[in-house]
């Protein structure tokens, strides 16, 4: 009885502790009362990462033995962060460059846009010409067309001038860098 009660202590007063074991009935686990030193985070590369007493030797006179495995496992751990490290790096490098690439396609795009505007522009500006120059008779549909395509164009020189292409430029946000 004494037993079942210092367990159910020990469990409240040190939860992390009992967890930690990993096994289903924690209580089942009887030490063996030889010195166990465990390094790094498991084999990695061969490395050994557990010392356990043996009849021939104890944990105490291999020191110089785990402290060499200690510095190897430390070794390999850096080299595996580094690589971890490298490869964020080269993701973080192709995402920017990603958006670069994005970034100059939606330009061309908007300029591509912006020559298109102009060449419409330029054919209408000929098209009103050429009905100013034959000159339809008032009530024509030709003479609508004629008055309609007058009015758009007077609002349109605003757009062609440097003005409107640099409020345009700056609408667009494509030319803006981000500190």
């Amino acid at each position: 009885m004494e037993e079942l009660e210092r367990r159910r202590v020990f469990e409240e007063r040190y939860p992390l502790q009992v967890a930690s074991y990993g096994f289903v009935n924690p209580w089942m686990y009887r030490p063996s009362r030889r010195l166990s030193v465990s390094i790094g985070f498991g084999v990695m590369d061969g490395l050994r990462s557990k010392f356990t007493d043996t009849r021939l030797a104890k944990v105490e006179q291999r020191a110089d033995e785990i402290l060499a495995e200690a510095v190897a496992h430390a070794a390999s751990h850096k080299a595996v962060r580094e690589k971890v490290e490298r490869r964020q790096a080269e993701r973080l490098a192709e995402r920017e460059t990603q958006r670069l690439d994005d970034k100059d396609e939606e330009r061309a795009k908007f300029i591509c846009e912006m020559a298109d505007d102009l060449r419409r522009i330029a054919q209408m500006n000929s098209f009103v010409k050429h009905l100013q120059a034959v000159n339809p008779p008032p009530t024509s549909e030709a003479a609508k067309c004629l008055r309609w395509g007058e009015e758009h164009l007077e609002e349109r020189p605003a757009a062609l001038e440097l003005a409107g292409m640099e409020k345009a430029v700056h609408t667009s946000g494509l030319w803006v860098e981000r500190a």
